[in-house]
C-alpha cells in the first residue's frame, strides 16, 4: 500500500477483517473483496455460517480464516485482532460490519436493548479500530471502513438507539480523519439505506411481514453496498451513501433547518413506517 491514505490502492495479497461477515451483508462483502486477492478474516457469532462462507471462498481459490467472536462482549472485541492477527498475518484493512438494530417506541426499551445496541455498533468498532491501529501506524499503512447507515446521518424515528449509535460511527470516522489526516491509515463511512437481497437483514424481514418503506427513502441492494465498501477500501474515500435516490439534499435541508426535519418525515410517510415496523413488533 502506498503510504498516503488517499491513494487507490491493490488488494491482492492483502489481509483483511470483516466483522459481521455471517450475515448476507457480510457474505457479500466478503466475496467482493476476495474477488480482489485479498485474504480475509471472517468474524461473527455463527461458527457454521462462517465456515459455510470460509468453504465457498476456498473452492474459488481465495484464502479465508476463522475467528468466533461475540462483539457484544467487550473483552472480545477488544481481543480480535490480535487473533485475527494470529489467524492470518497483519492487518492491511479492517471493515466494521457488524451491527444489530431494534425497531420500538423509544420508553419501551429496556436498558439491556440499549446497552446491546452501543455496545455491539459503536463500542465493539472503537475498540477493535483501537487495537488495530499501532500496527498499521508502525508498518506505515492501512484502511479503516466502517459500516454505517442513512440512520446515522439524519433523525430515525421509532429507531433511536440505533441512530445514535450509527451517528456515533460518522463522527468516528470524520474525528479519525482529522486525528490522522497527515498519518498513513484512512477512515471512510459507508452508509447504506434499506438493504435488499440480504436475506437475513432488517428490511428483507420487514417485506416478509408486509412493510415496504416509502418510495421516496430509496432502498439499496446488498451488491451496491458491497461495492461501496470496495471502493472506500481501494480509495480511502472518506464518506460513501447508498441509496437508489439522492439522498445529500434532503439531509442537507435537515441540516441547514432543524426544525423542519421531523416535519419533512412525516410528508415522506417514513414516520408512519417507522412506527408500523415498531406495532408489529408489539413495541409503538
Amino acid at each position: 500500500m502506498s503510504a498516503a491514505s488517499n491513494d487507490r490502492i491493490t488488494l491482492q495479497g492483502k489481509n483483511i477483517l470483516l466483522t459481521g461477515a455471517a450475515g448476507g451483508l457480510g457474505r457479500q462483502i466478503a466475496v467482493t473483496l476476495a474477488r480482489q486477492g485479498a485474504s480475509l478474516v471472517l468474524s461473527g457469532r455463527d461458527r457454521a455460517a462462517l465456515t459455510t462462507l470460509r468453504d465457498e471462498l476456498g473452492r474459488s481459490g481465495s484464502r479465508a480464516e476463522i475467528v468466533v467472536a461475540d462483539l457484544s462482549r467487550a473483552e472480545e472485541a477488544e481481543g480480535l485482532v490480535p487473533r485475527a492477527e494470529e489467524a492470518l498475518g497483519p492487518l492491511d484493512v479492517v471493515v466494521s460490519n457488524a451491527g444489530i438494530e431494534i425497531y420500538a417506541g423509544y420508553a419501551t426499551h429496556v436498558r439491556a436493548e440499549l446497552e446491546a445496541t452501543i455496545g455491539v455498533n459503536l463500542l465493539a468498532p472503537m475498540l477493535v479500530v483501537r487495537s488495530a491501529l499501532p500496527g498499521m501506524l508502525e508498518r506505515g499503512s492501512g484502511r479503516i471502513v466502517l459500516v454505517s447507515s442513512l440512520s446515522g446521518k439524519g433523525p430515525n424515528p421509532y429507531g433511536a438507539a440505533y441512530a445514535a449509535s450509527k451517528a456515533g460511527l460518522v463522527g468516528l470516522a470524520r474525528s479519525l480523519r482529522a486525528e490522522f489526516h497527515s498519518r498513513p491509515v484512512s477512515f471512510s463511512v459507508v452508509c447504506p439505506s434499506f438493504i435488499t437481497e440480504a436475506s437475513d437483514g432488517m428490511y428483507v424481514r420487514m417485506q416478509r411481514a408486509g412493510l415496504r418503506a416509502p418510495r421516496t427513502f430509496g432502498t439499496a441492494t446488498a451488491t451496491a453496498c458491497a461495492d461501496a465498501v470496495l471502493d472506500a477500501v481501494l480509495t480511502g474515500r472518506p464518506e460513501i451513501l447508498v441509496n437508489s435516490r439522492p439522498m445529500r439534499p434532503l439531509l442537507a435541508l435537515g441540516e441547514l433547518f432543524p426544525a423542519l426535519s421531523s416535519r419533512l418525515l412525516v410528508w415522506l410517510g417514513i414516520t408512519s413506517f417507522f412506527r408500523s415496523v415498531a406495532e408489529q413488533r408489539g413495541r409503538g
